[in-house]
């Protein structure tokens, strides 16, 4: 429980990052905050659904939500797509519009791994 604790906690604060990277202009930096906030939040779901974590967690991740995304809630599977997209352009530039769209994106996210938590945990 700590553990799923800790990594919602990290999403929350990447998501607070976000928000904030946002209204200052910063939206590459908004964006890869956006995308952060998604991965912790993802790492608590499959903490609380018993999948072992690796400890190469970033190299190995895609891999985890290939594996075992349907294992947990329809929304693993967006954030699998959105996590190969962000390391394919990675080198890339955000406009605001785009890093708007995944400011929005992790925060739904977030909100259904929280809701998924308070059905997954008892």
């Amino acid at each position: 429980m700590d553990k799923i604790r800790g990594e919602m906690k990290k999403a929350e604060e990447f998501l607070q990052a976000a928000e904030l990277l946002q209204t200052r202009g910063l939206y590459t930096q908004s964006a890869t905050s956006s995308c952060y906030a998604a991965y912790h939040a993802a790492l608590a779901a499959f903490l609380a659904s018993g999948v072992e974590i690796p400890k190469e967690t970033f190299q190995s991740f895609a891999a985890m939500l290939e594996r075992f995304s349907h294992k947990l809630d329809p929304y693993i599977e967006k954030v699998k797509a959105e996590w190969k997209a962000f390391g394919l352009n990675a080198g890339l530039e955000y406009a605001e519009n785009e890093s708007q769209l995944k400011l929005y994106q992790a925060r739904e996210f977030f909100l259904e791994v929280k809701d998924f938590l308070r059905r997954a945990v008892k």
